[in-house]
């Protein structure tokens, strides 16, 4: 009896356990199924979280748009009823539609035809300008073109095709009709960056149709301004990057997106002097994201697509690394101003000093600006701004 209990007892335990464990495994199992359903739950409250975030970032940008659209309409009526012009014009150039936005404060003042940089970079001074640069327009009648492939003028520009004749060309006749409705024999142009090869050229073809050349940026030839690049690098580098350099050799390489001119970039961009302050790229930038003259399309345009185009799918880049104005204009019969900043990599002050020691021209300047690269930190945009007024406008 005593046995049979004991074997009862045992019996007893070994299913207990059994059920236990069972019970535990299918908790188990329910706990994991639980838990997915949860993971779900929680992901779509981060995201919804992220979307309703994003909404109201958009919403607040496009109120905030919508005022400053406001307060530039309001600018330009106030020139207008002054007898001024402040007036974005749909204009055709050799056949392409392009824009161009035309502000001063006197209509009598002398006229400066803008050109940004690129190619495909519609700022800073591109025709979303309405407004940014009361200190010019209040002493010069300035002109500021969205040219072909660029800002409001990219979606009509066939962009496998460009050339630079085509810029070329296209300053000729905006020029020539800019001299005429203003009734001024010559006007005065300024260029930046990419667009100091096509204003070159086209003042060294028609020195008639202008009184004074300003550069910031000015590009002469690629392939000598990256070899000088290459040397300063190697003065500045880690011994690893100087290997790493001496071991791909100077430039030319064989295009921007090979490993070698990516790795020559970087080196550039990581040995640039901490000297150099920095640009405000942002605020660069402010005049096309709130210009009463762009659409969002027209933003996007500028922010994002014409560039790339212009660099992937066009001709330019090749075509600007045969430039070499050192040989193709040795003489101007115009005033000629280059402002070069003393950490420009991309156009290295060295470069530019060499050009216009060697440049015949009645008269020419190179100007300095001390604190920026290729691209103008705020002191020195100031400084440069006031140069041109005071040359133009004294």
């Amino acid at each position: 009896m005593n046995m049979e209990f004991y074997c009862l007892v045992m019996i007893l335990k070994t299913r207990t356990a059994k059920d236990l464990i069972g019970g535990y495994k299918m908790t188990s199992k329910n706990t994991n199924q639980n838990a997915v359903p949860k993971i779900r739950r929680y992901a779509l409250r981060v995201l919804l979280t992220i979307l309703a975030l994003l909404i109201v970032v958009c919403a607040a940008f496009l109120v905030y748009r919508e005022f400053r659209k406001s307060a530039a309409n309001t600018r330009s009526a106030e020139i207008v009823a002054q007898g001024g012009i402040s007036e974005m014009r749909e204009i055709e150039l050799n056949g392409t539609r392009q824009y161009v936005f035309i502000e001063t404060q006197d209509i009598n003042n002398p006229v400066m035809l803008f050109l940004h940089g690129g190619p495909g970079l519609a700022i800073p001074f591109g025709a979303s300008s309405r407004g940014l640069y009361p200190n010019i327009t209040e002493h010069i009648t300035a002109v500021y073109l969205d040219q072909r492939g660029a800002g409001k003028s990219y979606r009509y520009t066939d962009v496998p095709n460009l050339t630079i004749r085509q810029f070329v060309d296209d300053i000729l006749e905006l020029s020539e009709s800019l001299r005429k409705e203003f009734g001024q024999d010559k006007i005065y142009i300024a260029a930046v960056s990419f667009s100091t090869i096509p204003a070159l050229r086209a003042v060294a073809e028609r020195p008639d149709l202008f009184r004074g050349y300003f550069a910031q940026a000015q590009v002469t030839n690629v392939v000598k301004q990256e070899q000088n690049d290459y040397e300063r690098i190697l003065e500045q580098a880690s011994e690893k990057d100087k290997e790493t350099l001496m071991a791909m050799g100077p430039p030319p390489y064989a295009g921007i997106d090979t490993p070698e001119y990516k790795t020559f970039s970087s080196l550039s961009d990581k040995t640039i002097s901490d000297k150099m302050v920095q640009p405000n790229l942002l605020g660069i930038a402010d005049g096309a994201l709130f210009s009463p003259d762009y659409s969002l399309g027209d933003i996007f345009d500028t922010m994002l697509n014409a560039q790339s185009a212009n660099f992937s799918e066009s001709g330019l880049v090749n075509e600007m690394y045969g430039v070499d104005l050192h040989t193709e204009i040795p003489k101007i019969d115009v005033p000629i101003y280059i402002f070069s900043g003393l950490y420009d990599t991309a156009a290295p002050l060295a470069v530019s000093q060499e050009y216009i020691n060697a440049l015949s021209a009645p008269h020419k300047e190179l100007i300095v600006m001390e604190q920026s690269g290729h691209i103008l930190c705020r002191d020195d945009y100031e400084k440069m701004e006031s140069a041109i007024l005071e040359r133009v406008a004294p």
